[in-house]
């Protein structure tokens, strides 16, 4: 069996999927070097670097990135090369001094971590939205059980969320009750619309 998954995260014995966030910035930015004729080009507005950007290079870098266990350093690295292909696209060079929010300003480009968690979120209502018979539906009622320090072993131990007696139905309520466990492991509190 090959111990390689380049769809989704890249490594199955790895909890994190680094190795797949690092192989995306490196795809991206072979993107964004092959495409310098159009960074460099006065004749092209800015507004058109951008959409190109968004279309061939971000779509390349946040593949599957609904799915990544993304660390704090995953993210910095994300968000670095997001800012420096955005200098790039306005012709910004390293001794320029511009800031990042002053580049942003110019290109009307959100922060990465903002994209992903819209992405994060539209997966999990898809999924809240599936039959309760369906196993992504069933994954995303299970709870991981992780302990803090260096890990025993590889996998923490996996088990059913206890049914909440006269408990939700709609799926707005379940994507709440998930959103609340992903929230540093508080208590489950189920709120429901009338």
């Amino acid at each position: 069996m090959a111990s390689r998954l380049n769809i989704t995260c890249s490594r199955i014995t790895d909890r994190y999927c680094r190795s797949d966030i690092t192989r995306r910035i490196g795809l991206a930015s072979s993107a964004m070097s092959s495409l310098s004729n159009i960074w460099n080009a006065k004749y092209l507005s800015t507004q058109t670097k951008v959409c190109v950007y968004q279309t061939l290079v971000l779509s390349i870098l946040l593949y599957a990135s609904e799915t990544w266990t993304s660390l704090a350093s995953d993210m910095r690295a994300i968000e670095s090369f997001h800012m420096k292909c955005q200098g790039r696209i306005l012709g910004i060079r390293w001794h320029d001094f511009v800031r990042n929010s002053e580049v942003s300003l110019r290109t009307g480009l959100t922060p990465m971590s903002d994209r992903m968690t819209r992405g994060r979120n539209a997966i999990f209502g898809h999924v809240a939205r599936l039959p309760v018979n369906t196993s992504a539906h069933q994954a995303m009622l299970r709870q991981v059980e992780l302990s803090v320090g260096r890990p025993q072993t590889l996998h923490g131990n996996v088990r059913q969320v206890d049914p909440i007696p006269n408990g939700p139905t709609n799926s707005a309520t379940i994507t709440t009750m998930f959103q609340l466990r992903l929230c540093g492991g508080k208590p489950l509190v189920a709120v429901t619309r009338e």
